[in-house]
């Protein structure tokens, strides 16, 4: 399709496209490239690749896209535009998915809209198009990867063989990535309704192993992470412990596996409870001490509304193939903070803005509406 028909036939998108330019070009000017915090170790990964050294630690291959990015940009001569350019490229992709996926989920061009404004005026998930480190392209990526899983149409070879490369891509960017692989399991178990139980255990079961392997492997590979710090010290923010020396807990010998975290939480569970609940807290509330009181009424005059919208929307209507594999990754993803720490900036929750946008204009939509409404 040329631009011109595509346009014609989705006028919205030229309107979402010219205020996209107008947000990017906003936030750049206000805030610039940032090469600090994360993009410190991004930038010295691709220091030793370019040296033809290896990574610091293995858990690196899973930060390969920017990485490699980085490092093009370093052989140009320390200029981050590259970096930049690509992530905007991906976010504008992205946008026009996310356009879509909702007209494929919703059925409507104006709900789209409205959805893609969202996702535009929701600065703290756009601004990190403008850092060096793995979100912005993982964040688009993440949409790219929904809409071609719920992509309508034929499902031809050539869909598969995208909808896994761009798959292998999240998980190539972050280690969070394997987050997709897990709720695209629990999606394809509960759809797969005429499959055989057994085969449907075999079939789903065995990649559940295989990532369980991988996510006990990625905890033993050290790097400097440390499984149960966040427990001893009380981090309920990684990085800001509550504690100044290690509180007194059971804990098994080997402290860096899944079975040294199942082996914390069975034989401290009062302890882990509770830090469990300051978590949850933490993550859904988005406030932090931290940011001015204006930020933080911003965030929740922007989340709160969504949330309530979402749960009406649960409610209500019934649940789609979509709204299983959104729950599904925003319970992986409170479940990967349960286990570990959340992010002093809510970079871990940002990653699920798109979903809880759309689910929340599920609200709106006339379809599926179940008897209970």
């Amino acid at each position: 399709m040329n631009p011109k028909k595509y346009f014609a036939t989705y006028p919205h998108l030229l309107l979402l496209s010219i205020l996209w330019m107008i947000v990017q070009s906003a936030l750049l000017m206000y805030h610039n490239i940032n090469t600090s915090g994360e993009a410190l170790r991004i930038i010295r990964e691709a220091t030793y690749l370019n040296n033809g050294e290896p990574f610091s630690n293995p858990i690196y291959f899973t930060y390969l896209t920017e990485i490699l990015l980085t490092t093009l940009s370093l052989m140009i001569g320390k200029v981050f535009w590259l970096n930049y350019i690509v992530h905007l490229m991906f976010n504008i992709v992205a946008l026009h998915a996310f356009y879509h996926l909702i007209v494929n989920i919703l059925q409507s061009q104006k709900l789209a809209l409205v959805g893609c404004l969202l996702l535009l005026i929701c600065i703290p998930y756009q601004l990190y198009n403008t850092f060096i480190y793995t979100e912005s392209v993982f964040f688009s990526l993440s949409i790219v990867y929904t809409f071609l899983l719920f992509r309508k149409g034929n499902r031809t070879g050539g869909w598969l063989a995208t909808t896994i490369l761009v798959l292998i891509l999240l998980c190539l960017t972050r280690p969070s990535g394997m987050f997709f692989v897990a709720a695209t399991i629990v999606y394809g178990f509960f759809r797969a309704k005429d499959m055989a139980w057994w085969l449907k255990t075999i079939v789903f079961g065995l990649p559940t192993i295989l990532l369980l392997i991988l996510i006990n492997a990625g905890m033993q590979s050290g790097g400097g992470i440390n499984i149960i710090e966040p427990f001893l010290r009380e981090h309920v923010i990684c990085d800001a412990p509550k504690q100044t020396s290690p509180v007194a807990l059971q804990l098994s010998d080997n402290t860096h596996s899944l079975y040294g975290l199942m082996y914390y939480i069975t034989h401290n569970f009062t302890h882990f409870l509770g830090l469990a609940m300051e978590k949850s807290i933490a993550f859904f509330g988005l406030i932090r001490p931290w940011n001015s009181t204006l930020h933080n009424i911003l965030l929740a005059a922007f989340f709160y509304p969504l949330f309530a919208l979402t749960i009406l929307s649960l409610i209500r209507k019934k649940i789609s193939g979509f709204m299983l594999f959104a729950i599904a990754l925003i319970v992986i993803n409170w479940i990967f903070v349960l286990f570990s720490c959340d992010e002093w900036h809510n970079r871990f929750f940002m990653l699920l803005t798109p979903f809880i946008i759309l689910m929340a204009l599920h609200f709106f939509s006339n379809k599926n509406i179940s008897k209970r409404a």
